[in-house]
């Protein structure tokens, strides 16, 4: 097919010769010269040329039109899904070692119930979520300075608000250690006065807590507790690089 700009100079030539015909016809008409009909004939081709010319130069010019603005409307659909998604956070891979471990102390009876996205959808932009035994996870506000212990056990979409998490009333935590049965915290208590570190023992299973003063108490109960990793605080940040 000729391009757009031969097509508009035909339209143009074509118009200007329907033009010229059109007024020799009337001319030779009016005087009844004998070339009337061949100046007639001169424009009806001249017109007929000039109306494809048209009907193609237009087809053209609505498929680029057309073309533009899905090339337009796909950029924008790329820049929106990049820019929407840049923010959150996924695990790299669901084979990392913690994550692995993780899944070896999943509660029987949620053994492949249990959604995908609980143990790789890591947060969104500085709000961190790190998975823990299931149900349980730590979300961390603003960095991953200190969490907050949450049951999602009746989230199935981890990614949107008020989706059915709970707050285990467990906060301030600034480092911790687990198994499959308890869940140990140092936590910021915050008051008006001073800041004294605490620290204290979550059971998994009917969400009691015991508190300590001190590293040394917890380590003597946990070992009452048959605890059956070695007791080693990981703060938020080390923890979020070990699902990473």
């Amino acid at each position: 097919m000729l391009s757009g700009g031969i097509l508009l100079l035909l339209t143009v030539l074509l118009g200007l010769l329907a033009l010229i015909s059109v007024i020799f016809s009337i001319v030779y008409f009016a005087n009844g010269n004998r070339n009337k009909f061949i100046w007639l004939a001169v424009f009806i081709i001249s017109l007929a040329g000039m109306i494809v010319s048209i009907y193609f130069l237009a087809a053209k010019i609505s498929n680029r039109a057309k073309h533009f603005a899905e090339t337009l409307n796909n950029r924008y659909a790329k820049e929106v899904n990049v820019n929407s998604n840049a923010n959150y956070n996924f695990a790299d891979s669901i084979d990392s070692e913690q994550l692995h471990y993780l899944k070896s102390i999943e509660p029987a009876e949620f053994k492949n119930k249990i959604p995908e996205q609980f143990y790789n959808y890591l947060g969104f932009a500085d709000y961190y979520r790190l998975p823990l035994k299931y149900p349980f996870s730590l979300h961390c506000e603003e960095g991953l300075a200190n969490a907050s212990l949450y049951n999602e056990q009746k989230v199935q979409l981890f990614n949107v608000n008020d989706n059915g998490e709970e707050n285990c009333s467990l906060n301030n935590i600034s480092e911790f250690a687990f198994d499959e049965t308890i869940f140990i915290a140092k936590l910021l208590k915050k008051d008006a006065v001073t800041h004294n570190n605490l620290y204290c023992i979550y059971y998994f299973t009917g969400g009691k807590t015991e508190q300590f003063k001190s590293l040394h108490e917890v380590k003597l109960r946990a070992k009452e507790l048959n605890f059956t990793v070695p007791i080693k605080l990981t703060s938020c940040a080390e923890y979020y690089e070990l699902l990473k």
